[in-house]
């Protein structure tokens, strides 16, 4: 597997804003069909919300073959809104790889917030 798919839902808010969902990190399209069908249904979180689906192939860094879990970080400026403003990493299969790189990334580039997340693959946030 060279890369995961990564499902977001977007829906407008009571307040008129639309939020973005992060609901998964997936390895195949049926996955991500089956998961919105779940969720976009009668019942499900998002079927009475005008909402848009957004897909992204995310790069996996490491040998990928049966792995559960998979680790990415992020960074952000917190008073800022500009594009470009947000450091996304790809997905590391070794935790150890991804905190490495994430040292890396905040000397190189420095930013008000950090974070590293575990994503369990195949697993729904909703």
């Amino acid at each position: 597997m060279d890369f995961l798919l990564s499902l977001y839902i977007s829906c407008i808010t009571p307040e008129k804003y639309w939020e973005e969902y992060p609901i998964g990190l997936f390895t195949s399209a049926q996955e991500v069909d089956m998961v919105i069908k779940r969720l976009t249904s009668d019942g499900g979180k998002f079927s009475k919300s005008h909402c848009k689906i957004r897909i992204e192939r995310i790069k996996v860094v490491g040998k990928s073959k049966n792995i559960e879990c998979v680790y990415r970080f992020y960074g952000q400026n917190i008073d800022s809104s500009a594009v470009g403003d947000i450091i996304e990493s790809p997905c590391f299969v070794e935790k150890s790889v991804a905190v490495k790189e994430l040292m890396k990334a905040k000397i190189e580039t420095p930013r008000q917030k950090w974070n590293l997340e575990t994503y369990i693959i195949g697993k729904s946030n909703w």
